[in-house]
């Protein structure tokens, strides 16, 4: 009798509950004055690609729309612990100030520490659900999958582990891969290079200050891992060796930055699409010609690399007729730090350990002018920063003005500006952030290093007048004026 009670009142109330809920969504989003949080249904299938056997639920789902930049706000509960690491790195300070600036410093970071702890004690919103939570533990110890980003774009893929161990194992039998039996073949090489920086100084070749820098004390080894390709079909993946932490790193740091500072820039080098854009420009066109603007890339360019004939040409290069580079090796020595840096180095791929032999780590026209818009990739996920991630306020902010000056930079019209500023909208709109935070921080003034492409400011953008006057003041021309405004735009 009290079973069947309960499922006749369970319903009324059931629907009570979606009623108010609803309500309560309405109400929010006419104070937002927009939609609450990411439209997880526009982006889902996007961001996720599950080639596993686990059938993701729909808590999962959402949980994994968020994306690998998604931040847990994380309640502070041992004020203690707290408390005493604040007053260890403050104590750091001491030395480095006088007394009365290190006690100005001391009171505010002691008023900001108090406030984050009353805070803290009666904060009982999360940016994550009971039920999220839930579902970041229950994937987290499902070791059947394997759950990693994609080589390409914002977005995560779900793999069984099985799978993924057997594209690993498929690239680790290449022949640029050679499997080790000896344990200690990591610490043979720390200790060769240990041993040769230190000749280097007793030779005084090296100060005490490089030879610090250069050698290597309690590394570990590289370890390997495959990032999927979601535009291939099949999903292979791209093998990465991480180096970070292991005894050839600070080396190798230091002999990339020196050969890149002796090396002169390519007149073909392009930094980045609005170097692109602004050499472009200029290009006046042949009317009566067809034109075709295309790209090259290499396959599996790192991995592929000839380890002697690269270490041979760098040689070559930086000491032919006199030395370029600004270090103090000779040629000899300088192969030897090379061939210590990149060949044979050794890494761990799940408790197996592999050497690397070769190979290293890893428009349109309109009549005479060139069109230029933003292209994006297929593997675009339109995933960026979460309004409701725990980072600071600013760096949202700041994704905002980002994303409007390179639509202005790199667009070459005002209809393809339109565009992709209605485009950013929707976008920012589905990341969770409000309307009127997107249309007004697209509202402020703008510093451009140099003038937007294809508009003139008169034309098309309303100037701050406390900037006018600031460049009327100093008797600057309003044509080179590169503070914008993109209030109708957004408008």
């Amino acid at each position: 009798m009290p079973n069947f009670i309960n499922i006749r009142l369970w319903k009324p109330a059931s629907r009570v509950h979606t009623k108010v809920m609803q309500t309560h969504k309405d109400k929010l989003e006419k104070l937002n004055r927009g939609p609450i949080g990411q439209n997880y249904d526009e982006m889902k299938l996007k961001l996720i690609h599950n080639i596993s056997s686990h059938t993701l639920s729909q808590v999962e789902e959402r949980l994994l729309c968020r994306g690998w930049d998604f931040c847990i706000e994380n309640k502070t509960t041992n004020f203690l612990d707290f408390e005493t690491d604040l007053e260890l790195n403050v104590m750091k300070l001491q030395s480095h100030c006088h007394d009365s600036v290190f006690r100005s410093i001391c009171r505010k970071i002691h008023n900001a520490s108090q406030q984050l702890i009353r805070t803290s004690k009666h904060k009982k919103i999360s940016n994550l659900s009971d039920e999220e939570l839930a579902a970041l533990k229950s994937l987290k110890s499902n070791n059947n999958i394997v759950i990693c980003k994609a080589d390409k774009g914002n977005c995560i893929v779900i793999l069984d582990k099985e799978a993924y161990m057997k594209k690993a194992d498929d690239i680790l039998k290449g022949e640029q891969f050679e499997p080790l039996n000896n344990d200690k073949f990591h610490r043979e090489r720390e200790e060769e290079l240990n041993k040769y920086i230190f000749s280097l100084f007793k030779k005084g070749v090296i100060d005490n200050k490089l030879r610090y820098q250069l050698q290597s004390t309690c590394s570990s080894i590289s370890v390997f891992y495959g990032l999927p390709k979601v535009h291939k079909t099949g999903y292979p993946i791209r093998p990465i060796i991480s180096t970070i932490g292991s005894y050839q790193y600070q080396l190798s740091k230091y002999l990339a930055k020196a050969i890149r500072d002796a090396r002169p820039q390519a007149k073909s080098y392009i930094k980045d699409s609005f170097e692109f854009v602004k050499r472009i420009k200029e290009i006046v066109l042949n009317k009566e010609k067809t034109y075709i603007m295309c790209s090259f890339d290499v396959e599996s360019l790192y991995t592929n690399v000839p380890i002697e004939e690269a270490i041979e040409t760098t040689l070559n290069y930086i000491y032919k007729p006199t030395k370029l580079i600004d270090v103090p090796f000779d040629k000899e020595q300088m192969r030897i730090l090379l061939n210590l840096s990149i060949r044979d180095a050794p890494f761990r791929f799940q408790n197996k350990i592999y050497k690397q032999i070769d190979g290293v780590a890893m428009v349109t026209q309109q009549e005479d002018k060139l069109i230029t818009a933003l292209y994006r990739k297929p593997t675009h996920t339109g995933l960026y920063m979460l309004w409701d991630s725990s980072q600071n306020r600013r760096y949202k902010l700041g994704l905002i003005k980002t994303l409007v000056i390179r639509i202005y930079r790199i667009c070459s019209s005002k209809e393809i500006i339109a565009k992709e500023l209605n485009l950013l909208r929707v976008t920012l709109t589905n990341n969770g952030y409000p309307p009127h935070i997107i249309k007004r921080d697209a509202q402020q003034p703008i510093l451009l290093s140099e003038p937007a492409y294809g508009l003139t400011i008169n034309e098309s953008l309303s100037i701050d007048p406390i900037i006018t006057n600031i460049y009327r003041r100093f008797q600057i021309q309003s044509s080179t004026i590169d503070f914008i405004e993109v209030i109708h735009d957004f408008n």
